[in-house]
């Protein structure tokens, strides 16, 4: 009978997590769509291509509403068991306040877990988006900017021309000095591009200044050739957001810890988001179990979805006041979640 009525709880806190977060990401899918409109009829951008675009985000919004699903979902699912008597009558067959929350958190562990998932699909897809949007809106489907792109590192000075959707990348140059005098040049027509790979150089030139400044010119048609940076995504210049979990591993640790701040922080952001779903989850509950004595059922869930806003915002601040403070983002971006689910289990003690 326990486990019964453990599945049918856990069943119905889930299915609320989800539903809301299917409305909210809709919701602002909507919005989305009527911002990317604007863009219609630029180049070839048409209003499917927006709607593409927008379909495509729709993972990456899924993960940004993840918390508010999280809290609405637990106070929604509670206030049906609520509206029904079923959580009164679990109350009155002696089950404690403890039991009913740790079914919430059994539910919200579920909804983390399937957050994992859609992390894993969410940044590929938003860097289709990014890729497909620019080649629809560049009349030439160019994704660079005019001055393509550059990449220095210590001596050498490294520039891509031009990258287009679905070609390798073009005019691919390459300057290495020796304090303010070049040393080297290379320049290659085009480039066969592989991720965390080798390229392959096309139509080489290299030029070699020896100590009198004499110039000693070499050609090869094809030459194996290794990019300064860690990704081929780089050369796009993808926004931190649109770039997988392995990929700001990788770049903390290439630069000093000072140098990626924000990509310390974006990885502790996603890494942190199970516990923040947990913390929001299990804060949500005591504070509707707490009002079930007196009220009416509207003024339960509008009191509980306004205190949890609340603490949403204050997290946010708190996090920036850590960050502000020098505080690492290992520590500062999780410490807030910790501390809601500390204050959520402080919540339990009151409730009777």
């Amino acid at each position: 009978m326990t486990s019964v009525l453990s599945r049918y709880l856990v069943r119905g806190l889930f299915g609320g997590c989800v539903l809301l977060l299917l409305t909210l990401v809709a919701l602002f899918s909507v919005f989305a769509l009527i911002e990317e409109v604007d863009d219609v009829g630029k180049g070839a951008y048409t209003i499917l291509d927006a709607l593409a675009v927008v379909a495509l985000n729709a993972p990456t919004l899924a993960l940004e509403m993840a918390p508010f699903a999280a809290m609405l979902g637990t106070v929604y699912g509670l206030a049906q068991f609520i509206r029904s008597n079923e959580l009164l009558a679990v109350r009155v067959a002696g089950f404690s306040p403890a039991w009913v929350m740790f079914r919430c958190a059994v539910a919200a562990v579920l909804f983390a877990g399937v957050l994992v998932g859609v992390e894993m699909a969410s940044r590929p897809l938003g860097k289709d988006a990014i890729t497909y949007r620019l080649s629809k809106l560049q009349p030439d489907g160019e994704l660079l900017a005019r001055s393509g792109y550059w990449y220095r590192q210590g001596d050498k000075f490294v520039n891509v021309a031009s990258y287009r959707r679905d070609t390798e990348p073009r005019g691919i140059l390459q300057f290495e000095f020796d304090g303010i005098e070049l040393k080297q040049s290379l320049f290659a027509r085009s480039a066969t591009a592989r991720q965390g790979e080798e390229w392959a150089l096309d139509e080489v030139v290299q030029n070699r200044l020896d100590s009198m400044a004499r110039v000693e010119r070499s050609t090869q048609a094809t030459l194996a050739w290794q990019p300064p940076w860690g990704a081929l995504d780089e050369v796009l210049n993808f926004p931190i957001v649109s770039l997988t979990s392995e990929e700001l591993y990788k770049a903390t640790r290439r630069h000093a810890p000072e140098e990626v701040l924000l990509e310390r922080t974006e990885l502790a952001r996603r890494l942190s988001l199970p516990l923040v779903v947990l913390a929001l989850s299990l804060f949500a509950a005591p504070i509707l179990l707490l009002r079930t004595e007196r009220g009416g059922l509207g003024a339960k869930v509008t009191g509980g979805i306004l205190g949890m806003l609340s603490l949403i915002i204050l997290q946010q601040i708190l996090v920036n006041a850590l960050l502000l403070a020098g505080v690492p983002p290992e520590l500062g971006v999780p410490l807030p979640a910790a501390l809601t689910l500390l204050g959520a289990l402080g919540l339990l003690m009151v409730v009777r």
